[in-house]
């Protein structure tokens, strides 16, 4: 059984907004996820260190 809008208080134009946003929601998440990666490589390639190295 699925939960129902109305089991959490939720108004039909709140619902709609919701899920007329998912796909944006994804295309964000997937860029997040593909920053994230990016940098943990970069990290990665420097060893863990980042910004200028101590003179």
């Amino acid at each position: 059984m699925s939960p129902r809008r109305s089991d959490f208080g939720v108004s039909c134009s709140g619902y709609s907004g919701h899920q007329s946003t998912t796909p944006a929601r994804a295309g964000r998440q997937a860029a997040e996820d593909r920053a994230a990666a990016e940098t943990r490589a970069i990290r990665a390639e420097h060893h863990g260190a980042c910004g200028a190295p101590r003179a």
